[in-house]
């Protein structure tokens, strides 16, 4: 897509790609364009439901980020759905007096998981106010990498079962 037809603002991952440019007539030749190349060389089609064109300043909702054309962000569901998790998990560590070894890989997963989003972008503040609250419990079971970009276990919390 860039290479053959040049575009500036293109970007994909797997089957999903984006297409940011401020003509809506060039847009929808190039979708056009894309559907019938992908149909004939490809045996691929584009599910009519799943384009949205919309003007290019509002940005592009792809992979939990916000992209424009010269800048990109955290989405707010994204932020929100990883401080809605570590508040239930924080919410589920102080109910239980014996955590699993499981449970603690599945809440250091889910951690480094949105931690892994926001490593491609300008995030750091973000995190650091997302990490500030006092009562954080996942505090108690590990620690943030420098960088704060990975959360890891304490070696005496792997266990089988752990006791407070």
């Amino acid at each position: 897509m860039k290479k053959i037809i040049g575009l500036s603002y293109y970007g994909r991952y797997m089957d999903d790609f984006y297409i940011i440019h401020p003509d809506l007539f060039y847009l929808n030749y190039l979708k056009q364009h894309i559907s019938s190349y992908l149909e004939q060389e490809l045996s691929l089609y584009i599910h009519p439901n799943k384009i949205y064109l919309q003007h290019y300043r509002k940005g592009v909702t792809f992979l939990g980020a916000c992209i424009k054309p010269h800048t990109t962000f955290v989405c707010q569901r994204t932020k929100a759905n990883f401080m809605s998790s570590l508040d239930l998990w924080d919410k589920h560590l102080s109910k239980e007096s014996n955590c699993k070894k499981t449970e603690l890989e599945k809440m250091r997963s889910t951690i480094n998981s949105y931690l892994g989003i926001m490593q491609h972008h300008k995030t750091f503040r973000l995190k650091q106010k997302i990490f500030s609250k006092k009562s954080r419990l996942i505090f108690r079971y590990g620690y943030l990498g420098a960088g704060m970009n990975t959360y890891y276990l304490k070696k005496n919390m792997l266990n089988e079962n752990i006791g407070l």
